[in-house]
């Protein structure tokens, strides 16, 4: 068949973390250009939001869906999702971020001490690893399941209405059933991407660990066993890979216009190039000018979808994260050239209560990652907030 336009398709590709949807990703946008898929969007996004922002986009949306309790399935839309063992998928997160200093300074801290048995499933982002899967799928189409039972049932009746459900562990018939959904050739292998490398094998665990771990993914673990009978049952006859997987793409690749590619490593710095305030009201608004100073070889660059914001943290005097997503204070220019210092006069909004605080000044590549993840220093400042 003769390519003759984009893929025209309307998918969303429901990423549940740490099932290879990095690397699924990267394959789809190398098969149908970058016009066509959404780069990975850190930090996920509600499902309707996802639909207005990118639908009229492109033709995937690939990001961490999170769904409004009962609002179910767009009927324009077919979706995918891959599922992974789930003590396996627990590991695999926790020691990312801890490998990696992934995810905030609390999840950082709170995996650790997880991880070192000193400290509990009650950090910032622990719904990670404490059954994920069940609880992502059990309120798509139902708002409010009550018992354990009902949430397994729930999550599994949801998962069933996807067009394409992959297991991590049999990763090359995922890759051929979306191939099928979407007419492409399968890859027999994809490049990885985001792995987890300094980890143990979830076999070796300490008993101690394992035993933890297992406790808080009893509904998954659950879960995970009727979803592989399931696709066991419909390995000869299954629904969701019906037809050949087609020998050539065909479609035409479509390269989005002014594509710039995520920010992945960066070195520079953002100082307050003023004076640094000592104290703020409480629920005051103010500014404080800084400098970005880009010390790379390369230019940064955003564009319409990832564009480059300053934004800020508010720690406790603990270190605790109280505030993650700070208000954002656009730049006045798309780029900042290498070895140059853009100088930003950034509104913050202090906390409401008073009290002695850390206020963390940094940028982010709205929906890739915030730049002190990737190398950026970021300026801390110490805060009194008076009443």
């Amino acid at each position: 068949m003769k390519s003759l336009k984009a893929f025209p398709g309307r998918v969303i590709f429901d990423h549940i973390p740490k099932t290879a949807g990095t690397a699924v990703n990267s394959w789809l946008t190398e098969a149908l250009g970058t016009g066509c898929i959404t780069q990975p969007l850190a930090g996920g996004g509600q499902h309707r939001e996802l639909i207005r922002a990118y639908g009229g986009d492109y033709s995937i949306i690939s990001s961490h869906v999170s769904f409004i309790p009962g609002e179910g399935f767009d009927p324009r839309y077919q979706y995918m999702t891959c599922l992974r063992e789930p003590v396996d998928r627990v590991i695999s997160w926790l020691y990312f971020v801890v490998s990696n200093e992934a995810g905030t300074p609390s999840e950082y801290s709170g995996a650790k001490l997880f991880l070192e048995g000193k400290g509990g499933a009650d950090f910032p982002g622990a719904e990670n690893i404490s059954n994920y899967t069940t609880e992502h799928f059990c309120r798509i189409f139902s708002a409010n399941p009550q018992s354990d039972d009902e949430k397994v049932e729930n999550a599994f009746a949801a998962i069933r209405q996807y067009d394409v459900v992959g297991i991590y562990e049999d990763m090359p018939r995922f890759i051929a059933d979306i191939a099928r959904l979407i007419r492409i050739p399968a890859s027999e292998q994809i490049n990885r991407r985001n792995v987890t490398s300094d980890r143990p094998d979830s076999r070796q665990l300490a008993p101690s660990l394992r035993k933890r771990i297992v406790a808080l993914n009893r509904l998954d673990l659950r879960l995970h066993e009727r979803i592989r009978a399931w696709k066991a049952s419909m390995q000869d006859n299954d629904a969701h890979s019906s037809g050949d997987v087609p020998a050539v793409v065909e479609w035409q690749k479509h390269e989005e216009t002014g594509y710039i590619a995520p920010m992945t490593k960066v070195k520079g710095n953002i100082f307050v190039s003023g004076v640094a305030p000592e104290s703020l009201a409480a629920g005051s608004k103010s500014r404080i000018d800084v400098e970005i100073v880009n010390a790379d070889d390369a230019a940064w660059v955003g564009d319409r979808l990832r564009p480059l914001t300053a934004s800020y943290h508010w720690l406790e005097s603990s270190g605790e994260m109280l505030t993650f997503n700070g208000l954002r204070t656009p730049l006045p220019t798309e780029k900042i050239m290498p070895g140059k210092k853009l100088p930003l006069s950034m509104q913050v909004q202090a906390p409401e209560n008073t009290g002695t605080y850390q206020l963390v000044l940094t940028l982010v590549q709205e929906n890739v990652t915030w730049l002190e993840n990737i190398g950026f220093e970021p300026a801390v400042l110490n805060i009194e907030v008076t009443g």
